[in-house]
């Protein structure tokens, strides 16, 4: 592994880009919670052990975060 000095520009941009594949993931993970929680959401899927309300909580806050971070990014008009 290469290492860079603390302050170097190579340090610099190789943190931007992990950054950018964190968020990357991030999105992608936000993504697959409300797909899997959109059948529940949406009625089609029903859960008999009662735990219905967490799917709802994840999927509203999964697409929360999702439409804040297109409005941070510039994506949102």
């Amino acid at each position: 592994m290469k290492t860079y000095s603390i302050n170097s520009p190579e340090n610099h941009a190789q943190r931007i880009t992990d950054l950018v594949k964190v968020q990357a993931h991030i999105k992608v993970w936000l993504e697959s919670v409300v797909e899997d929680a959109q059948p529940i959401v949406d009625g089609k899927e029903h859960l008999s052990d009662g735990t219905e309300n967490i799917y709802y909580g994840r999927h509203e806050t999964a697409k929360a975060l999702l439409f804040l971070i297109k409005k941070w990014e510039g994506d949102h008009e």
